[in-house]
Order: structure tokens, then sequence, then C-alpha cells
């Protein structure tokens, strides 16, 4: 699916759910906005179990989590490009309570404090495992009792590397189609979020239908590198 341009005066921009068992996988949501919490999804209730997998939210906006935002329910976020969203605080991510594995997402291009990417309110129930974080290692300590905390459970996260999208200026590409092969979130070759994720969790395609993995291991945000085979010659050729 592709959601959009939707508004809200108080929870969930674009989607919003309350103690159910959802999966909210290979969708686009972009330039929603709420006046308060998760102007691209709003995950809420002691009860809920979610994953969220392989979809692009950019140009999402809220007071609080631009993109997601949660209370007190259980989500696994995996393979998921967070870009140019926007909030006072979490524009990427925010949660209150629950319990949160956060594993192989790109979180990118959002403003210039730590608040702007990720941000906990309360107990901190989150893991992070082989993420990309637009930041320095220093703006994500591991004391979970921090705003802005992500656990000395953290590991294999990649900290201030540009990911190096194809062409974040023209995100559905040249054929104005998303899910596509020529996305502009789809990574260069040079990224430094190939073959880096983590393979607990992913999901067996990413938001093309492209197998995971392409390469030595699972590439990192929504998109999988395709790699040519060793000897294939790719393009048309004529004797």
């Amino acid at each position: 699916n592709t959601i959009y341009n939707n508004a809200t005066s108080i929870n969930g921009g674009g989607i919003f759910t309350t103690n159910g068992t959802d999966m909210v996988t290979n969708n686009t949501i972009y330039g929603n906005k709420t006046a308060i919490r998760g102007g691209g999804v709003h995950v809420a209730g002691i009860n809920a179990i979610n994953t969220c997998a392989n979809n692009t939210f950019y140009n999402n906006n809220g007071t609080s989590g631009g993109a997601f935002y949660t209370t007190d329910a259980n989500n696994t976020l995996i393979n998921n490009t967070f870009y140019n969203n926007n909030a006072n605080n979490g524009a990427g991510i925010f949660t209150v309570e629950g319990t949160n594995t956060i594993s192989n997402n790109i979180l990118w291009g959002s403003g210039s404090s730590i608040a702007d990417y990720y941000y906990v309110n309360g107990p901190n129930g989150n893991t992070f495992t082989n993420n990309l974080l637009q930041l320095a290692a220093t703006h994500y300590p591991t004391d979970a009792s921090l705003n802005y905390g992500i656990g000395a459970g953290a590991s294999g996260n990649i900290f201030a590397q540009d990911p190096l999208f194809v062409n974040a200026t023209d995100i559905d590409g040249a054929d104005n189609i998303y899910g596509t092969a020529d996305d502009g979130l789809a990574l260069q070759a040079t990224s430094p979020a190939l073959n880096v994720g983590t393979a607990t969790g992913a999901p067996a395609t990413d938001i093309t239908g492209t197998v995971r993995p392409q390469g030595a291991g699972i590439d990192m945000g929504a998109y999988e590198k395709t790699v040519i085979p060793c000897g294939a010659r790719a393009g048309t050729w004529a004797d």
C-alpha cells in the first residue's frame, strides 16, 4: 500500500491500531501528519503484537513520533527505512513502555539533535540490533534509563555513516511507482548498510519482492541490493 497525505488531530496520521495483532509490511508511508502522536503510525495497547517490516517512512510529521509512535505494545520493527521525518521528539521512533525489537532499520535525514531520531518516555524495553543511526555512537547511550538510550544489549549498529541512497530526491524513481527496483531509497553498491543486517526475524523478501539475502548477508533497510552473479553480463549484446 501507499499511505500518504492523511492527517489527524490526535493519533496516527496514517495508521492507528490498538490491542490487535497486525502485520504492516511492504508499505510506503509518507506525508502524513498528526497534531500529537504518530504522524505515520501509532500502535497502542498492552495486548498489541505487531510486526512492521519492509516499509519506507518519509516526510511524516507529529509532535511526538514523526514516523512511528507506540504505547505499551509489543512491536518488531525490522528492515524499515525512516527518512526525513519530523517531530519535536522522536522523528523516527518514539516509544512509551512496551517491548520493542528494533533491527535492520535505517534512521536518516531528520533534524540535528538526538531527540529528532529516537526517543523513549518511561521504562525502556527496546532492543537495538544491526541498525544504521545517523548520529555518532556517543548520542545513543547504552543506559536504558535515558530518554535516548538504546540499551546495554544493543549490538551490530552502525553510527554516523551515510547509507548512500540511490536518489533521495526521487523516492519513487523514474517509473513513479513505489516499491520497484528504481526507487530512490534503494542502496548504492558502496552503501555501508549492505550485508550487515541480522538474519534473525528478517523478512524473506524486500519491499520490491527481491529475495533476501542477495549478498553475503541481509541488507539494512527496506531494500535488498540485487547482486549480478559473477560472470553474468548485463544489458543487450549483439555479435
